[in-house]
């Protein structure tokens, strides 16, 4: 941490670099998830012989809007989480105390991710304000194709202000010197 930070670049641009790099991988592991799904149900198609959807997939729409909507949903929910991830494990003095700290991040993250798999769960305005649950609700509705533009947009602008707040919050513990160097 010392070589970094005696580097000329400012604490807030180290943090920057850090929080580009976690927002990057966060991204394009969504992103590589999201086209493994088409790729494997045009697979899914071709292996029926006839090129039809499997019955199951007959209900999920595969079409370009879909998945542009899903790539932009994307975007703040992977700047939420990589800087959270970074707020959280630059208060480690190793990487093993960094991993069991974000531990119970990932189990704050799924719970409230289950809500979606509820049935008759919909996304409304009180939901789309809430983080992580806004999310996975909103990809499952863009996947039934039974979702609405107020949910979306609610859902995007709530994850975006959550993302900034969690930004701000990476940035100040990264700048505190007691965090920093354990004093």
């Amino acid at each position: 941490m010392e070589m970094l930070l005696s580097a000329p670049a400012g604490r807030g641009e180290i943090v920057l670099g850090k929080i580009l790099v976690a927002i990057t991988a966060s991204f394009m592991t969504s992103v590589l998830t999201i086209i493994s799904f088409r790729v494997s149900s045009l697979l899914g198609m071709k292996a029926t012989g006839s090129g039809r959807q499997l019955p199951f997939m007959m209900e999920i729409p595969l079409d370009a809007k879909t998945f542009a909507l899903i790539f932009v949903s994307v975007i703040p929910m992977a700047i939420l989480s990589a800087t959270l991830m970074i707020a959280i494990a630059t208060m480690a003095k190793s990487y093993k105390e960094a991993q069991s700290y974000l531990t119970p991040l990932l189990l704050v993250a799924v719970i409230p991710a289950m809500v979606s798999l509820l049935p008759g769960v919909k996304l409304n305005a009180g939901m789309a304000l809430i983080p992580i649950v806004n999310f996975s609700q909103l990809i499952k509705e863009l996947m039934l194709g039974d979702w609405t533009w107020t949910g979306f947009t609610l859902t995007l602008i709530s994850n975006r202000i959550y993302a900034a707040i969690a930004f701000t919050a990476a940035v100040m513990v990264f700048k505190n010197e007691r965090i920093l160097f354990r004093t």
